[in-house]
């Protein structure tokens, strides 16, 4: 049995030996390279948003597709074709994620459309011209993609119009698809000052919170602005609150109260709080009223807030029905105030002080009797305090005698150890319940005078004969005797020890028994005695009843009258 082949067979198994030959022989002449593509970016675990950079490396790769899956490679989506992936070893492509639905399983999917190389991975797909094989490469991991901002609903302020010093919450809901990064709340004053301020999710509702009170009075404007983790922001439509101010200043006056006798220099003590303003540095007046009430007299105005004032009173008449009122003004213009409960009393005048002995010029005895008069126009005469002074020189310095007394109106004084012979002044001081004083001063000097006056028989002489107002000789010692023959003017000498108050008077005694008093100098005295010895004495007195005294034993002859 012999083989025939046709024609047409044997010409097909040539043209296939030739082909196979022809390849061969370019196989020995090209060796396949080695080819390799490797997804960097993204490869798992990326969050993205926006426009992003897609990156691989490939060797041997001349193009590739790129295709994008959002449900973990379910499905697939080509987002770019025939992209060029010769010469460097990182490629990159940008990618407007935009046009992607929000997921968190993306995958990219990059893949060879033209090479050389083994065949390392099978697939779908165009190959290279001498080894038509799909080279491809995924994602590691799902990405997430997330171009959709925040959720920011039941943005609200309450409540919208609030009074100053209270408190103002804003609530906001936010959700995010991937979570929220930061949430900021602008907040613009009423003076157009700005303020950032980071917020919290609050842990019992889970709402964004943020609650203060405000002090400003007028409208504040507010917005959010919300960020998510991938970087999407929502800022939210401005909305506003209003701060108003109807409540007045809070006065508390804590000094005086009422009841009080007040005088001099007097602190006032408040304390003035506004639930606009803490520290309450507005208006502030002071008042007083001098009459229960019925009228007001402003002390002081626009004052600052420093809670005391001190208020001179010496130039008001004393009463007992005096008020102080204090009124605080806001920004608002409500006005705060408060008084005194009751009323006080003002006492600026001293005590009227009346000295009634010793009076002026007095000689000072050893025991002095001070008497007087104090009374007072508010405080009662029987709280004055009672202090007694004297001064030696005129009024320059005062030793105090006693201090501190009742106001009895009298008191004795032992002034023996005051120096003889100076002169003194006294003073009566009284002393109301407010520290006022008022005194009395003797008008004149009062004079000091504990020593007897100095006195002698300056005639008849003592020891000698004295014959009709005559001294004729002296007579021998042993008679111890003077003699007056006839009529005799006796002369007396005396003199105050220190000339300090002088000599009242002299009384002549004979036989003591008083004959003359005399009271101005000189001291004489005509004697028309009786036969026989006398005692004659003389005894002069001081101002200050001091007195001495001096004696002569005399014996006279008396003559017939011619």
């Amino acid at each position: 049995m012999s083989l025939v082949v046709s024609r047409k067979t044997l010409y097909g198994f040539l043209s296939l030996l030739v082909i196979t030959l022809f390849s061969a022989t370019l196989l020995v002449a090209h060796p396949s390279p080695e080819v390799s593509l490797d997804v960097v970016s993204p490869n798992g675990g990326e969050l993205w948003r926006g426009d992003q950079v897609i990156q691989w490396n490939s060797s041997d790769i001349e193009k590739v597709d790129i295709s994008f899956s959002g449900d973990n490679g379910n499905t697939w989506t080509r987002i770019a074709y025939n992209v060029s992936s010769l010469n460097t070893q990182i490629h990159q492509w940008d990618w407007d994620t935009t046009q992607m639905n929000d997921t968190a399983f993306g995958l990219i999917n990059i893949s060879s459309r033209f090479g050389y190389g083994n065949n390392g991975t099978q697939g779908n797909g165009y190959g290279g011209i001498y080894n038509p094989a799909l080279y491809y490469d995924l994602s590691d991991a799902p990405f997430t993609l997330d171009n959709t901002p925040p959720s920011v609903t039941n943005i609200s302020a309450v409540p919208l119009i609030q009074e100053a010093g209270e408190n103002v919450s804003l609530f906001a809901s936010i959700k995010d698809n991937v979570g929220v990064s930061s949430v900021i709340l602008s907040l613009q004053l009423p003076d157009s000052h700005w303020k950032n301020i980071p917020l919290q999710t609050h842990n019992i509702t889970g709402r964004y919170f943020y609650n203060r009170s405000y002090v400003t009075v007028g409208i504040y404007n507010y917005s959010l602005a919300v960020i998510d983790q991938a970087g999407n922001l929502y800022q939210s439509p401005w909305q506003s609150f209003a701060i108003e101010d109807t409540i007045s200043p809070h006065v508390d006056l804590t000094y005086p109260l009422g009841g009080e006798t007040l005088s001099g220099i007097v602190t006032i003590h408040y304390n003035i709080t506004d639930n606009s303003d803490a520290s309450f540095n507005e208006s502030i007046a002071i008042s007083y009223s001098p009459d229960d009430g019925d009228t007001w007299i402003k002390v002081a105005k626009s004052l600052f807030n420093t809670g005391y004032y001190r208020w001179n009173t010496t130039t008001l008449p004393d009463g007992q029905t005096y008020h102080i009122r204090i009124n605080a003004t806001d920004h608002g213009g409500n006005v705060g105030w408060n008084q005194t409960s009751s009323s006080f009393t003002l006492d600026n005048s001293p005590p009227q002080v009346l000295l009634t002995s010793p009076e002026g010029g007095t000689i000072l005895p050893d025991l002095l009797t001070i008497t007087w008069r104090a009374w007072d126009n508010i405080s009662q005469d029987t709280n004055l305090s009672i202090s007694l002074y004297y001064s030696p020189n005129t009024g320059k310095n005062w030793t105090s005698i006693i201090t501190n007394i009742s106001n009895t109106g009298l008191y004795v004084h032992n002034t023996q150890q005051w120096n003889d012979g100076n002169t003194y002044l006294l003073r009566v001081t009284a002393t109301d319940t407010q520290g006022n004083q008022g005194y009395a001063i003797t008008d004149t000097p009062l004079i000091k005078d504990a020593n007897p006056p100095q006195v002698t028989i300056a005639r008849p002489h003592e020891g000698w004969l004295n014959f009709r107002n005559e001294q004729i000789i002296p007579l021998p010692n042993f008679l111890h005797l003077t003699l007056i023959i006839g009529k005799f003017t006796v002369q007396i000498d005396a003199y105050d020890y220190l000339n300090t108050t002088g000599i009242g008077h002299i009384d002549i005694s004979v036989d003591h028994v008083i004959q003359e008093t005399l009271y101005e100098e000189p001291y004489h005295w005509d004697w028309q005695g009786t036969l026989g010895k006398h005692t004659l004495t003389a005894t002069a007195y001081d101002y200050a009843g001091n007195h001495a005294t001096t004696s002569q034993e005399i014996f006279i002859f008396t003559l017939p009258q011619s």
